[in-house]
C-alpha cells in the first residue's frame, strides 16, 4: 500500500529501519532537547511487533515521515496491518505522535499508559494540541497483563508506575515479543555503546556530536574521522545522562517504592 504520500508534510527526520527477528522491527529516530541549545540528541526507537494471529503491534510510535511509512511497507506491512498503537511511556516524546498514526491508521486500537497527561491536570488522552481529539476512543493498558487484547496473540506486558516526588510520576509498560523472546522497553534500561548508534551519525545529528567533540568554541576538528565522532558521542551521553543525578543516586539508594 502507498503509504508514504500520506505524511508528505512530515518530513526532516531520518529514520534507521532494521529487522531484529522474524516479526519484529526497529525504527530508530532522535530528537533534541528544547531551550539546551548545545545539539544534544538522543535517540528514540519504535517497534513493531507481528501477532500470532496476524497483524501487528506498533510501541511507541515515532514521527510518521514518508521515509518510515516506506519503510514498513518494504517489510510488508500495510496501513490495515496495523491492529494496535501503544503509547508505552508518559514521557512526551514517546507518546507525541500518538495522534497522528492514529489519524494515518484508523482502525488500529490505541492504547495509552493510564496516567498520561495527568499532571498538571489531569486531561486524560485528550489534551489540546498535542492530546488524541475528544471523540477518539482511547483504551488504558491495564496493569493485569492477562486482560489485554495481545495477551493471548504472542505479546505479554508489565507495567510499572514509581511517584518518585510530588506531582511526579514514572510510568512504562514493557512489553515480551514471545515469538522472538524480546524484551522491549521505552527508559527502564537505557542502553550505551562506545559506538554511537547509526541514527545519530546522520544530518542533522551528527553536526551534535561534531559539536561536543570541541574542547573550545574555537577547537577545530576533523569532521571525518570517526574518533571525532565517537569523542562527541561519548561525550554528549555523559551530559544527557547527568542531568538528573540526584535521582540515580535515589534510586540506587532504594528510596523509591514501586
Amino acid at each position: 500500500e502507498a503509504l508514504a504520500g500520506e505524511a508528505a508534510a512530515n518530513e526532516g527526520a531520518p529514520t534507521v529501519a532494521r529487522s531484529a527477528g522474524e516479526g519484529l522491527y526497529m525504527f530508530d529516530q532522535a530528537y533534541g532537547i528544547p531551550g539546551l541549545g548545545v545539539g544534544a540528541n538522543i535517540p528514540i526507537r519504535m517497534t513493531v511487533m507481528l501477532l500470532d494471529s496476524g497483524g501487528y503491534l506498533v510501541y511507541n510510535p515515532c514521527k510518521p515521515t514518508p521515509e518510515c511509512l516506506q519503510q514498513l511497507v518494504d517489510f510488508g506491512i500495510g496501513g490495515s496491518d496495523i491492529r494496535y498503537i501503544v503509547l508505552g511511556t508518559i514521557a512526551i516524546e514517546h507518546k507525541y505522535y500518538g495522534p497522528k498514526w492514529k489519524q494515518l491508521f484508523p482502525s488500529a486500537e490505541v492504547w495509552i499508559s493510564p496516567r498520561t497527561f495527568s499532571w498538571p491536570v489531569d486531561f486524560g488522552a485528550y489534551l489540546p494540541v498535542i492530546g488524541f481529539p475528544p471523540g477518539t476512543e482511547v483504551f488504558k493498558v491495564p496493569k493485569d497483563a492477562t486482560q489485554a487484547p495481545w495477551y493471548n496473540d504472542g505479546v505479554d506486558h508489565l507495567q510499572i508506575t514509581v511517584d518518585y516526588a510530588p506531582r511526579t510520576v514514572f510510568e512504562e509498560t514493557v512489553m515480551y515479543h514471545k515469538k522472538t523472546g524480546t524484551f522491549v522497553c521505552t527508559d527502564m534500561l537505557i542502553g550505551l555503546s562506545d559506538e554511537p548508534p547509526e541514527i545519530l551519525t546522520r544530518s542533522p545529528y551528527l553536526e551534535g556530536l561534531l559539536w561536543f567533540s570541541r574542547n573550545n568554541a574555537e577547537d577545530v576538528v576533523d569532521t571525518g574521522a570517526a574518533s571525532t565522532i565517537r569523542d562527541g558521542y561519548q561525550r554528549s551521553t555523559l551530559l544527557l545522562n547527568n542531568i538528573n543525578p540526584r535521582s540515580l543516586l535515589s534510586v540506587a539508594a532504594g528510596d523509591l517504592t514501586v
